[in-house]
């Protein structure tokens, strides 16, 4: 099988995610033999280096935003309004003295992080910083790090300048590691990994190179959410514990212990959802996309690969409609569910739905019911009236190109198909 190595890219607050795929990891009792990181990716991989993991989970179910650098945020303000605000304090620190002072971070790690564990442990550990001088990249594993300056080598690795202060040792000004490799793959191969395991956080910093070197690895898995994992300069607990939930959920999926994408589905779901679909040619061809028209084959693959953020193909069209159903009604995404409970939530979700009076008015069918429903700017409204669409047309075997509906709102389409053939909504 190879070394397999666990790398754990860079992106502030949203490294929380990162101990949600380890939770997963040690369940599935998978122990990577050595564990690279990037600026809050080398911090996560240096607390799992040291395999406390409870430690790890209360540290990050608790860290706000004045625990990690000196900026104070109130956060009983409105998201949107504690993310500019603390833009505003970061930029007027950086004018001041140069960015934020990270003394606080500082003994956080001094706190959590044992620097003898660290080197005595089994697993190899590695991270990323950058020469701020020179940009000149520095991929050290503990070994190339003198004893005594692990803690100001995490520092300098999550030195996020402009934002944050850069981290002088001796004598030399160090920076973010991302500035030169955001997710380092590069490192765990170099040293002779053959499997790779990617969580990435698609934060800011140079992510492209550690894409492109997963194309080298034998064997990879690579970890990303979906969901928003929120800003990287805010944290907060709740938002933590969120997206730790996520980093499980996600793992254990890519690992094949559950199905779906952007949902978490048991073991077989997606079989069961495709026999919704055993008519699905049928469908089509009332639809006037018969089977086998190029136009057809062309605007049908569009919808199930590219049409969508997700993965979706073809092939099962089905967990694609219902994902994009979930999502565009708001059912919660931290669960695991069976196709019943799921269906069932999604049934709930629509129901508790106030909808526009006259709506589904029979005098403003066909044609012009379709003009209209182009104008909603509602994305529920939108996929429950393309449902009414289909179920006349169904109903009352018409003969209506629908091809261009689904190129303009590829989502709802498919969304508000899985509602109908699943039973979920009536024909």
């Amino acid at each position: 099988m190879g070394k397999t190595a666990l790398v754990l890219a860079g992106g502030g607050s949203r490294g929380s995610y990162q101990i949600g795929v380890w939770q997963a990891l040690r369940e599935m009792d998978i122990h990577p033999d050595m564990i690279t990181g990037t600026s809050v990716g080398a911090l996560n991989a240096a607390m799992i280096v040291q395999n406390d993991f409870d430690h790890a989970l209360s540290l990050w179910s608790t860290l706000e935003t004045s625990m990690v650098f000196d900026v104070q945020i109130d956060n009983k303000l409105p998201k949107k309004q504690r993310i500019l605000g603390a833009l505003k304090k970061f930029f007027g620190e950086f004018v001041r003295q140069g960015g934020v002072d990270n003394t606080p971070l500082r003994s956080i790690l001094e706190q959590y992080i044992d620097e003898g564990m660290v080197r005595r442990a089994p697993a190899e550990f590695g991270l990323v910083t950058v020469e701020m001088g020179t940009g000149k990249p520095c991929q050290l594993w503990r070994e190339d790090i003198p004893k005594g300056e692990l803690i100001d080598f995490l520092l300098a690795s999550s030195a996020i300048y402009p934002a944050v202060r850069a981290q002088e040792i001796d004598g030399v000004k160090y920076v973010d590691g991302g500035y030169y490799d955001n997710m380092p793959v590069e490192m765990a191969l170099k040293k002779g990994a053959d499997n790779i395991i990617a969580v990435d956080l698609e934060a800011i910093g140079n992510n492209l190179r550690g894409v492109l070197n997963l194309k080298q690895a034998k064997y990879v898995k690579h970890i990303k959410c979906y969901w928003d994992l929120g800003s990287i300069l805010l944290f907060d607990g709740s938002q933590a514990k969120r997206n730790i939930r996520m980093g499980y959920l996600d793992t254990m999926r890519a690992f094949g212990i559950f199905e779906g994408f952007a949902y978490t589905f048991a073991v077989g779901t997606g079989k069961i959802m495709a026999e919704y679909y055993e008519n699905y040619p049928f469908l089509l061809e009332m639809l006037g996309l018969k089977n086998g028209d190029k136009l057809a084959d062309s605007l049908v693959g569009k919808v199930m690969k590219i049409g969508s953020k997700g993965p979706f193909s073809v092939e099962n069209p089905s967990v694609a409609g219902a994902e994009l159903a979930g999502e565009i009604f708001s059912v919660d995404f931290d669960k695991i569910y069976t196709v019943e409970i799921f269906n069932r939530n999604l049934h709930q979700k629509i129901d508790e739905l106030t909808l526009p009076a006259g709506l589904f008015d029979e005098k403003a069918g066909g044609l012009e019911a379709l003009r209209e429903s182009l104008s909603l700017l509602d994305k529920k409204v939108r996929t429950l009236y393309l449902a009414k669409v289909f179920s006349d047309v169904i109903t009352k075997q018409s003969r209506v190109n629908l091809s261009p509906l689904a190129a303009l709102m590829t989502d709802e389409f498919l969304a508000a198909g899985y509602l109908l053939l699943s039973g979920i909504l009536s024909m």
